[in-house]
């Protein structure tokens, strides 16, 4: 589906991503949206591409499978060729330029992931954020953007130390792309997720993070 502005907007299920090769892409950057509600999820489509600033690819993954955002945005980041990777949610809404903002920052920068502003997280991790493709292969050995062991949280949490560690993480304030969602602060995370974030962390994830305070600033 081509959007007004000549971005590409591709729109697929979990059933046929997994049986997918590849995806066809146009532009040099490709983001991710995994989704649940389709409402939201169009909602949210729409605005990015509006508000963006910049032509790229939109991947809109229908979640029929139950399979989880993280297992998801993996799969798009294998199936892709994009020289940068973006990831975000089915509830955000951007700033204007969000894109153009983002890319623009992260071409100043050695950086390999780029946080965009959540209101949240004041730029310590990238939940959601947008990363360079050749930087990532190097982490996980190519085939995926997150851990594979994650399937809805703490995936971004440790990528962002990651890159941190290396010197490698950028962040900027005026990349906006806030969360909406009016119960957030009442949901607990993945306990799974969350259990295997701190068996990980116990060997620095892999020996890819050493120093002390990235290691304690997540329980």
């Amino acid at each position: 589906m081509a959007a007004e502005n000549n971005s590409r907007i591709i729109e697929i299920t979990a059933k046929s991503l997994a049986r997918a090769e590849s995806l066809t892409e146009t532009h040099a950057i490709s983001v991710v949206l995994p989704w649940s509600q389709k409402q939201q999820a169009e909602s949210a489509r729409d605005i990015l591409v509006q508000r963006a600033g910049l032509h790229f690819n939109l991947v809109m993954v229908q979640d029929d499978l139950a399979a989880g955002p993280a297992a998801l945005i993996n799969q798009v980041f294998e199936k892709s060729r994009s020289v940068f990777f973006g990831y975000l949610a089915q509830d955000v809404f951007p700033s204007r330029r969000w894109l153009a903002q983002a890319a623009a920052a992260l071409n100043k920068t050695d950086a390999g992931l780029l946080a965009f502003n959540d209101g949240k997280w004041a730029g310590q991790i990238a939940a959601f954020g947008l990363a360079q493709r050749q930087w990532v292969r190097s982490i996980y050995g190519g085939s995926h953007l997150f851990f594979s062991g994650y399937t809805q949280h703490y995936g971004d949490v440790e990528l962002s130390l990651i890159a941190r560690q290396q010197k490698r993480f950028a962040y900027d304030a005026n990349a906006v792309m806030m969360e909406v969602d009016f119960s957030k602060e009442s949901r607990a995370v993945n306990a799974k997720d969350r259990d295997c974030f701190a068996t990980r962390k116990l060997t620095g994830f892999d020996g890819r993070v050493r120093d002390s305070e990235l290691l304690g600033m997540f329980g």
